[in-house]
């Protein structure tokens, strides 16, 4: 109980949102909760083992588990992650990548050697410093090319065509790898 009203468990809460909307609905939620260490792999675990789930609903949380990703930094990231990874692809989180001038910066995914997705929500480039802001991405985007990277940007739009944005990440793959 919290503060009079029945309440569950975060860990709780995951694995029932799992069963229930499978692993798009509760990945996010999971990215999010292990990111801000409010629980473990094994909490939930330790929860769906408690709520004694159904085959189905336990294999939506274990596949959910098995993507959860804790170095997520926003719901479109997880997202975006789950749509590149369901195209067969591996990829790495919050790679840091450099050139022969330092730190280029953190990428969202980096797929085999050579290509940078990013996800870009475009609240940073609202208000005031968004045209700031704007201005140092496109700084950043540059070096990464001439650094020999091909980069895929993708919104939220892009989240709804998933053949599109198939396309656009094999397309770059496919650039990478003629190089």
């Amino acid at each position: 109980m919290v503060k009079g009203a029945r309440s569950v468990t975060t860990e709780t809460a995951l694995a029932q949102v799992a069963a229930r909307s499978g692993v798009k609905g509760v990945l996010p939620a999971i990215d999010a909760a292990l990111h801000s260490d409010l629980v473990t792999v094994a909490g939930v675990r330790a929860s769906a083992e408690r709520l004694e789930l159904g085959s189905t609903a336990q294999g939506r949380l274990d596949r959910a588990l098995a993507l959860a990703d804790p170095q997520a930094e926003s719901p479109g990231e997880s997202l975006a992650r789950l749509l590149v990874t369901s195209l067969g692809l591996a990829v790495r989180s919050q790679v840091r990548i450099c050139d022969d001038l330092g730190l280029i910066g953190r990428v969202d995914f980096l797929v085999g050697h050579k290509v940078v997705v990013e996800f870009d929500g475009l609240v940073k480039y609202e208000g005031a410093l968004g045209r700031e802001a704007l201005a140092a991405e496109k700084r950043r985007e540059d070096r990464l090319r001439a650094a020999g990277y091909e980069v895929v940007r993708l919104t939220w739009a892009d989240l709804d065509r998933p053949a599109h944005v198939a396309r656009l990440v094999r397309e770059a793959v496919a650039r990478a790898g003629a190089r």
